[in-house]
């Protein structure tokens, strides 16, 4: 039999969230700690909800976000939006309120923090061509 990997996670700020969401389903905190690697490879795509075991009620609440296509048409029209008037912003030097990066980094489904280092990189005249963004 193969020997199991295993890694080591810094979770100090949740553990009580996950403990109790442990509980509640009767897992181990180990094998909770594996469903939400599980659920969050499926949700990005990596993995194929047949290729690991997720609980049926699992499954079942992924399927909104998994099944959803990208953007509705207003959505969409939504994101352009925001993604021009982002850029016209930073054109003129203006910086663009953390409330408003956080609505368009959840409609582009990117972390936050890209786009205020974006913001932060352009305004204060960095280079842009940095590849700590796209590894990001």
């Amino acid at each position: 039999m193969a020997q199991k990997r295993r890694a080591t996670v810094e979770i100090d700020d949740i553990y009580e969230v996950v403990e109790q969401i442990a509980k509640t389903h009767r897992r181990a905190m180990a094998a909770q700690m594996r469903l939400f690697v599980d659920e969050a490879l499926v949700m990005r795509g990596v993995l194929t909800p047949e290729s690991v075991q997720l609980p049926p009620d699992t499954i079942e609440a992924m399927k909104n976000y998994i099944d959803k296509e990208p953007f509705s048409e207003d959505e969409d029209e939504e994101v352009r939006d925001l993604c021009c008037d982002f850029l016209k912003r930073l054109a003129a030097g203006e910086k663009v309120a953390n409330g408003e990066l956080a609505a368009l980094a959840h409609l582009l489904g990117v972390r936050p923090e890209i786009l205020k280092r974006i913001r932060d990189r352009y305004l204060d005249g960095e280079v842009k061509n940095d590849q700590s963004i796209a590894a990001s």
